[in-house]
């Protein structure tokens, strides 16, 4: 599919020049077709020694190996993890795996109210203040 993607964006370049179209508008066109590769992607779900499986295992070990909303990774609404074995969505700008994950089981944390929520609630409630409130 990358290939495919490569030779589509050399075409639409090569269809820009001769219409002499802004730089701009390149740029834009070109990150319009990335965003429709990315959207095609399917998920991949497999184990180790790429034996099909029902879902995929975040790697664990803190920060995005757990399951999270990992504010400022862009989607944020969605807890997503990175994971073992090649399983899920390829990464986009780096190495390895991830897939979205259950809601139950992210992290949640004591708020000043006695309750208990998750990083996204917190940061959309507390809004500026969310980062300092959930590291408290």
């Amino acid at each position: 599919a990358l290939p495919i993607l490569i030779l589509e964006v050399v075409r639409v370049r090569l269809l820009f020049a001769e219409h002499a179209v802004p730089a701009m508008s390149r740029i834009i066109a070109a990150c319009c077709l990335l965003q429709v590769y990315v959207s095609a992607v399917k998920p991949v779900y497999q184990g180790k020694d790429k034996q099909p499986v029902s879902g995929c295992r975040c790697k664990g070990g803190g920060k995005d190996g757990d399951c999270g909303y990992h504010l400022g990774a862009g989607k944020e609404d969605e807890p997503w993890c990175r994971t073992d074995y090649n399983c899920g969505y390829p990464s986009t700008l780096f190495t390895g795996s991830w897939a979205y994950c259950n809601k139950g089981a992210v992290e949640r944390r004591r708020a000043d109210d006695g309750k208990f929520y998750n990083s996204y609630e917190f940061s959309k409630y507390y809004r500026d203040e969310g980062k300092q409130q959930w590291q408290k």
